[in-house]
C-alpha cells in the first residue's frame, strides 16, 4: 500500500513505579483517523491491552515496554453503531473542523473514546446519538476524551478513572483544581460498587455540574458535590471495597447502601467479617448483607484480632 499510515513515536506519561498509572500516546502519521492500539509486555510477555497499565509490585525489576499499531477505528465505530448515530452525527464525526489534519485525527481519536466510554458501563450509561456527537463536535476540545498529557495533572488514583471514563479537557481540568486529599477521596468514592450505577446522568455530566464555579472561584462544596456526600454519606473505607470486590458474589445495590450506614470506624471490621463469610451457601447474598447490618450481627463474623504481646513491665 502506497504511503500506509505509521507510529512516529510513542511517549508514557506517568512515574514507572508500583500501582502507578502509565498512560501511553502515541505520534501518528497519515493515520485517516484511524484508531491506535496498544499493547504492553513484561520481558517480552503480553501482560495488558490499551492506553493505560499500572504494573503492580510483581513487575519490579522487569523490562517494561508498550507497542501502538493503528487500524481503522472511526469507521469500524460507525459500522457497529449505525442506528446509534445516525447520518448526520456519522458525517459530523467524519469531519470534525480544523484546519491541522493530525490535531484533527487526534480529536477524532478521543471522540471515539468518548464515545465508547458512554456505551458502556463505566461511562454511565450514557446515550450516544446524532445530536449527541454534533453537539460534543461543536464543543470542539471540551468535547472529546482528555488529552494524556492533561491527566497528568491529576494525582495517580483519579488519573485511572478519568481516562477509563474518557473525560472530557474540562472536566479533568475541574478536578485537578481540587486538593490532593481531595483528589485521592473521589477515586476512591468512583471506586465504590454501584456508584456509577446510581447517578441520573452520565459521570462526565456529574463532574461537570458539581465543578460549576462561582464569581470565576471554584465552588466551596465542590468535593461534597462530587462525593455525593447529601445522597450516599460518608466514603467507603478502601479495605471494605477491595473486600467486596474479592468477595465473588455480588451483593447488589442495597447490601452496599446497608454498609454505607455502618459508622466509618466499623468499615475495616465489616470488610474482616465479609471475609469471613461463606458465601457459597447463601443464596441470597444481598438479603443477607442487609438484615446481618440491620440485625448488627455482621461485625460479630469478624475474627477477633489477635492479643497484643505483653511487655515486660506485664510480666
Amino acid at each position: 500500500k502506497l504511503n500506509p499510515p505509521r507510529i512516529d513515536d510513542v511517549v508514557c506519561y506517568g512515574q514507572p513505579t508500583a500501582d502507578s498509572p502509565l498512560i501511553a500516546d502515541a505520534t501518528v502519521a497519515r493515520a485517516g483517523g484511524r484508531e491506535v492500539r496498544y499493547r504492553w509486555f513484561l520481558d517480552d510477555e503480553e501482560v495488558a491491552a490499551g492506553r493505560s497499565f499500572a504494573p503492580d509490585a510483581a513487575a519490579v525489576g522487569r523490562a517494561l515496554r508498550v507497542e501502538a499499531a493503528v487500524g481503522d477505528a472511526v469507521a469500524a465505530f460507525l459500522r457497529n453503531n449505525a442506528a446509534k448515530v445516525g447520518r448526520k452525527g456519522a458525517d459530523a464525526l467524519r469531519n470534525m473542523p480544523g484546519v491541522e489534519r493530525d490535531k484533527v485525527i487526534d480529536r477524532q481519536h478521543r471522540m471515539l473514546r468518548r464515545l465508547e466510554a458512554r456505551l458502556s458501563r463505566g461511562g454511565g450509561g450514557g446515550a450516544v446519538d446524532s445530536d449527541f456527537i454534533r453537539a460534543a463536535v461543536n464543543e470542539g476540545e471540551d468535547g472529546v476524551a482528555a488529552s494524556a498529557n492533561a491527566l497528568c495533572y491529576l494525582s495517580p488514583a483519579l488519573r485511572r478513572f478519568a481516562d477509563d471514563l474518557a473525560l472530557t479537557t474540562r472536566a479533568v481540568i475541574a478536578l485537578g483544581r481540587l486538593s490532593s486529599d481531595d483528589q485521592i477521596c473521589v477515586a476512591t468514592r468512583f471506586d465504590e460498587p454501584y456508584f456509577f450505577d446510581d447517578l441520573d446522568d452520565d459521570v462526565e455530566a456529574h463532574v461537570r455540574q458539581s465543578s460549576c464555579f462561582v464569581d470565576g472561584a471554584p465552588r466551596a462544596d465542590v468535593a461534597d458535590a462530587l462525593l455525593r456526600v447529601r445522597e450516599l454519606g460518608a466514603l467507603l473505607d478502601p479495605a471494605l471495597i477491595s473486600a467486596l470486590r474479592g468477595l465473588g458474589v455480588d451483593i447488589g445495590k442495597e447490601g452496599v447502601r446497608a454498609l454505607r450506614t455502618l459508622e466509618p470506624a466499623r468499615h475495616g471490621r465489616a470488610a474482616a467479617a465479609l471475609e469471613a463469610v461463606d458465601f457459597s451457601k447463601i443464596s441470597d447474598p444481598g438479603t443477607f448483607v442487609v438484615r446481618s447490618v440491620e440485625k448488627g450481627s455482621l461485625l460479630n463474623r469478624a475474627p477477633e484480632p489477635p492479643a497484643a504481646a505483653l511487655s515486660r513491665g506485664d510480666r
